[in-house]
């Protein structure tokens, strides 16, 4: 009789085993189809709001071409023209979360020369991989900066931050950056690279790049107002 109770007891106390193990399993199981599905919640999260800051570039880019259509290009690029409704350059910087902060100067100098603080010529004119001007590199200014829900209203990009850079075409030989050549259109007359980043909460970038023309007749002395895009593409969101 007590032999009998002693296998009892050993019977109870594996089948108490088997089923804490496969209680284990089965919360094993749970935990990794939650993680699993919180993934793919922040895997759609980040895609959704990728495509919205596509389209907000995108759209900055527009806006600062239409606003810069009718300006003259050597105060562009001197960085005396920016947007109607952006804000100055006295704001540097934009706190999209406590631990993302858009930082306009840094954004600017990294776009110019690489480096995370002010550029001098001499940086701006080394040969990189994503500057292989030389001279002709490109003195970025910026004519377009702020919240996108101030031009754009709606909750889907609350947070997000849009800035448009402008800069010289890269084909100009006049060697001045800061100056729209003037000898004819074959070296880059009337022709601005423009640079749109928007910024979201998540800390995701995107950005559009693209020329901004203005055409002249080659019987005119001056470029007439026409002006518009050409070849916009979507290029490495990492400044």
């Amino acid at each position: 009789m007590r032999r009998r109770s002693e296998g009892r007891a050993s019977e109870s106390g594996m089948v108490l085993v088997v089923v804490t193990v496969v209680a284990g399993l089965l919360l094993l199981s749970g935990l990794g189809l939650v993680a699993l599905a919180g993934r793919d919640m922040l895997t759609m999260r980040h895609r959704v709001e990728r495509q919205h800051l596509r389209h907000l570039a995108y759209g900055a880019l527009h806006v600062a071409a239409t606003a810069l259509a009718t300006s003259s290009f050597h105060e562009v690029l001197r960085g005396n023209i920016r947007t109607a409704a952006g804000d100055p350059a006295s704001v540097a910087s934009y706190a999209l979360t406590l631990d993302i902060i858009v930082d306009v100067r840094s954004e600017t100098a990294w776009l110019t020369c690489g480096r995370r603080t002010s550029c001098t010529d001499t940086d701006r004119r080394r040969t990189t991989m994503t500057r292989p001007w030389g001279p002709r590199n490109p003195q970025w200014v910026v004519v377009m900066q702020g919240p996108s829900s101030r031009w754009w209203p709606g909750a889907w990009h609350r947070g997000s931050v849009v800035v448009v850079w402008a800069g010289d075409d890269a084909r100009e030989i006049d060697g001045d950056p800061a100056h729209d050549d003037e000898a004819g259109p074959a070296t880059g007359q009337g022709i601005v690279r423009l640079y749109a980043v928007a910024y979201g909460v998540s800390g995701g970038r995107q950005a559009v790049e693209a020329e901004l023309i203005r055409y002249c007749e080659a019987t005119v002395a001056h470029c007439q107002t026409g002006c518009e895009l050409s070849g916009v593409r979507e290029v490495n969101s990492e400044l």
